[in-house]
């Protein structure tokens, strides 16, 4: 299994908090083509972090990651069910 987890990212207070984690494939290649799907709709934050969304293993080992601004990472949580304000899929 693999997922996708979402970070929010206070560069003032050096703290990290998890808003969102779910599973987007069995294989890594599945998991991948999601991730390169994320990467290539939406344009890479490169200021502060604000989030940061992480591609992991079942061990929750990092394979790769990605800088959205909140906004944007709201937007993609809403786009695959999710709602990142109450870390809870929509209409349940």
């Amino acid at each position: 299994m693999y997922g996708i987890v979402f970070n929010k990212i206070d560069i003032i207070k050096d703290q990290i908090e998890e808003l969102l984690a779910f599973c987007i494939g069995e294989t890594e290649e599945q998991a991948l083509e999601v991730f390169r799907k994320i990467e290539n709709h939406y344009t890479e934050h490169k200021g502060q972090p604000e989030v940061v969304i992480d591609l992991v293993d079942k061990n929750r080992t990092i394979l790769h990651d990605y800088s959205l601004t909140y906004s944007h990472a709201k937007e993609l949580a809403f786009s695959m069910g999710w709602d990142i304000e109450k870390n809870e899929l929509i209409n349940q």
